[in-house]
């Protein structure tokens, strides 16, 4: 008799490769903050073997995801802690070490030079290319977050991508941390802020991929956010993507081992991290390309 995992899922159609035919992969509940109680299915793409919830959220929970999903307004939250100077203080060394990583200089390379991320929330990773001497410009959705960046150091507009001002473009370096996988269409974007970037021009992408720690984690994988994560994409069809909107690859990362501060012991938290950098097997990928 055939489990939910051999059935063809009905009315599907992958935003990344357009292929129409997917399997079951798993069920979730939104056991966030929110306490929404709602539950979504998550499935694979037969083709390029993107994971996607399906049905896709509708807008009303995705306003309710980017309303709530860091608790901003909740001082009691768990989540509070990520407005705290120390925090943000490791924000900034992370976006660091991402860049280093992936082999940018994050060093303003003329005078005037342009970048822009997608997705600034409270602009920590501006500051930080403020500081090495970048006009900084940031898109986020969402007005709460973005009213805890710094207007006088950042140009920055809230709302979607397609409301961005029409001389938002020529930027020399555009990067995106960990947001890619909340959109409704990522490929679109994508190619949406490739367009922006001049020729020669620098992007620095970063999101969970679907590799060996999904498989090994299975149902349990942390990267099953339900409402939050809508499309979970494989290493090779990132790549892909990046390559069809215009632009070579020149190094990429991955990092991640799924072993969580406070639960594991730091130590082995430690070796498992280091383990999976050197194997290339995270389950979060970071790739630097260049605009053709």
């Amino acid at each position: 008799m055939p489990t939910d995992k051999d059935k063809l899922i009905s009315d599907y159609k992958c935003e990344i490769c357009g292929c129409q035919e997917s399997t079951f992969y798993c069920h979730v509940k939104d056991e966030t903050t929110r306490n929404t109680g709602l539950e979504f299915t998550y499935v694979r793409c037969g083709t390029c073997g993107t994971l996607s919830l399906n049905p896709l959220p509708t807008m009303e929970q995705s306003e309710l995801a980017n309303e709530t999903l860091l608790g901003i307004s909740r001082p009691g939250s768990s989540f509070y802690k990520r407005y705290t100077a120390a925090y943000r203080q490791a924000l900034r060394d992370e976006h660091v070490q991402t860049f280093r990583d992936v082999g940018m200089d994050i060093t303003s390379p003329t005078a005037g030079a342009k970048c822009f991320e997608f997705g600034c929330a409270t602009g920590t990773a501006l500051d930080v290319m403020a500081d090495e001497g970048w006009q900084t410009y940031g898109l986020d959705v969402s007005k709460q977050l973005t009213a805890l960046a710094d207007h006088d150091r950042h140009k920055i507009h809230v709302g979607g991508i397609d409301t961005l001002p029409t001389d938002w473009t020529g930027f020399d370096f555009i990067f995106t941390i960990e947001v890619l996988e909340h959109l409704h269409e990522p490929r679109r974007t994508l190619h949406k802020l490739v367009s922006m970037l001049k020729p020669g021009g620098v992007l620095v992408t970063e999101t969970p991929q679907v590799g060996l720690m999904a498989e090994l984690f299975g149902e349990r994988w942390r990267v099953l956010a339900a409402l939050d994560h809508i499309h979970l994409i494989p290493q090779t069809t990132q790549f892909k993507m990046i390559s069809e909107a215009g632009c070579r690859i020149e190094k990429w990362i991955t990092f991640g081992s799924g072993c969580t501060s406070g639960l594991t012991p730091p130590h082995i938290k430690k070796a498992f991290d280091k383990l999976v950098k050197i194997q290339g097997i995270g389950d979060f990928l970071a790739i630097k390309s260049v605009k053709l």
